[in-house]
């Protein structure tokens, strides 16, 4: 059998790394590995910082943690070498003590991947996608927290990544998608899930740390248990934040609806 590729389509703030981290940790898959000189950075084991020059990247065009502002860059295929692209990728991957020929899960994960997954489809043979949201409230908290970007913003980022993620839920054709609610509440579902859909990772297990610049509490944080950090980041917000955020999520009643989630 040959590798399989594995993508997860999961905007900044929204736990991507630890579901990251996770599935690197099984004996079949191959991750990028994290910068020797930056190794308690999660972002440098994604994909786009891999393949610097082949393809957009967020803080290039000035949208970093807000990439959603200039979709058309990001979804304009004349903006990929997506030769180059996979010889950088497989370059990483190939690293790994784990790399093998067959048999292989090859994972990766970049924000931006949102954009751009069904262009993803049409340029790997047969790929498999996960797809996880969170909730906006949360993600708005932590994008301010990590990037100082506007709460209203934010959540206007969170409308648009989370219909291109409806986009993506329907459209691709080997993909499945959980709230990071469920991972956090419910883990043995969320494996059932991931290992019935990609075998190989039967060894899947949410039961380690994770560290990484993404972790809450501070920049190169000490590793954490998988928790719903939500109503921790919640209380960070103010009436008026929240007041913020609705005035994003009122005009995406549906993009609500379809995800499970509500307003406060």
């Amino acid at each position: 059998m040959l590798n399989k590729n594995l993508f997860i389509v999961c905007m900044n703030n929204g736990g991507s790394t630890m579901i990251h981290e996770c599935l690197a940790n099984c004996e079949n898959a191959v991750a990028m590995p994290r910068s020797k000189l930056k190794p308690n950075s999660a972002t440098s084991a994604e994909g786009h910082v891999n393949a610097g020059g082949f393809m957009p990247r967020p803080f290039e065009h000035d949208v970093g943690a807000v990439w959603t502002e200039k979709k058309h860059i990001f979804q304009n295929i004349e903006n990929y070498n997506w030769p180059k692209i996979k010889e950088a990728w497989n370059s990483k991957w190939m690293l790994s003590l784990k790399w093998a020929e067959r048999g292989r899960v090859l994972v990766e994960k970049s924000p931006p991947n949102v954009l751009r997954a069904r262009m993803m489809e049409e340029q790997f043979e047969d790929p498999y996608f996960i797809v996880m949201v969170r909730n906006p409230y949360a993600i708005a908290e932590g994008m301010r927290r990590r990037w100082g970007r506007g709460i209203q913003r934010s959540a206007r980022h969170w409308v648009e990544s989370s219909r291109e993620q409806i986009k993506n839920i329907e459209n691709l054709n080997n993909v499945i998608w959980f709230r990071y609610e469920k991972l956090c509440s419910k883990p043995d579902y969320v494996k059932k899930m991931i290992t019935n859909f990609i075998p190989e990772l039967y060894d899947l297990s949410f039961d380690v740390s994770v560290s990484g610049t993404h972790a809450i509490d501070k920049h190169n944080s000490v590793p954490i248990k998988i928790t719903n950090f939500n109503d921790r980041q919640i209380r960070n917000l103010s009436n008026r934040d929240i007041y913020a955020i609705n005035t994003e999520l009122d005009k995406a009643p549906d993009v609500l609806k379809y995800l499970g989630y509500s307003k406060m």
